[in-house]
């Protein structure tokens, strides 16, 4: 779909909150554009029930243990009719599930607004997250996550329709 460079100038262990904002913004642009309900398989597939619409990589330009640029790539599978065997339980896409494939450019305008917004809910320098990003956290810290690795767990979500709103 896309990718987007930031700039955060921040400390390499206080953005991991940009994935899940990424992620966020994704799984707001696709409710509000295809209409559908994704679940978060922290830190960045977006299902729909056991399987993978989308996802999210992030990449750091790191120096001196500060990031002074990040690359977010949001990928979606828009309007695949049939996947490789290997891929076929575990994957769908918006045409699958809803029969239409979606606008890509009304898809990814909203998931850019949606980013901005879940964004300006963030201080990546201090990744003191507002809002939405809190149950994130706690969760996150309940299970012993600070690491950020998530190895043996799977972490699922709901997603809010809006940034303001906390996430169940």
């Amino acid at each position: 779909l896309v990718s987007v460079l930031l700039r955060p100038h921040a400390a390499v262990d206080r953005v991991h909150v940009v994935t899940i904002a990424a992620a966020l913004a994704l799984a707001d642009a696709l409710a509000r554009v295809v209409g559908l309900v994704t679940d978060l398989k922290w830190p960045n597939d977006l299902l729909v029930g056991e399987r993978k619409l989308a996802g999210l990589l992030v990449e750091a330009d790191v120096v001196g243990g500060d990031v002074h640029a990040l690359v977010v790539g949001a990928g979606c599978n828009l309007a695949q009719r049939s996947f490789p065997d290997e891929l076929r339980t575990p994957a769908t896409s918006c045409v699958l599930e809803t029969g239409v494939a979606p606008d890509r450019d009304a898809l990814l305008s909203a998931f850019l607004d949606a980013f901005g917004d879940r964004l300006d809910g963030i201080d990546v320098r201090q990744a003191f997250p507002y809002g939405a990003i809190q149950p994130i956290v706690e969760a996150r810290a309940v299970l012993g996550l600070e690491s950020g690795r998530v190895d043996e767990y799977e972490l699922r979500l709901g997603v809010s329709r809006n940034a303001s709103d906390p996430v169940s």
